[in-house]
């Protein structure tokens, strides 16, 4: 922490995150690719690093027309990460499907 003493800052977090199960975050990018140093950026990747007390975090991201996500989880709360993305994966299909339906 830059403005707190780490002890100070981790005791805050861990006892005001309201006994939170997981963090998601979305990020809004370019709907277009965009170039760096004159060299396309082909994909672009969040992290969300796990602040203290909190077993998941998640951020889902667009850029370029995609949409992706990333996931960082404590192994006592997911221990099987790659089980965690497939349902996350069906989670998605199942309401972008349903968007669609509705449209």
């Amino acid at each position: 922490a830059d403005y707190a003493p780490n002890s100070i800052a981790k005791y805050a977090m861990r006892n005001t995150n309201g006994q939170s199960a997981a963090v998601v975050s979305n990020i809004k990018g370019f709907p277009f690719q965009t170039h760096w140093n004159s060299r396309c950026v082909e994909f672009l990747c969040a992290f969300l690093p796990l602040p203290p007390g909190i077993p998941v975090g998640c951020c889902i991201q667009s850029y370029a027309g995609e949409m992706s996500f990333s996931i960082d989880a404590d192994k006592r709360a997911v221990p099987d990460a790659g089980q965690f993305a497939e349902w996350m994966l069906e989670e998605y299909d199942r309401l972008k499907k349903e968007a669609l339906a509705s449209c």
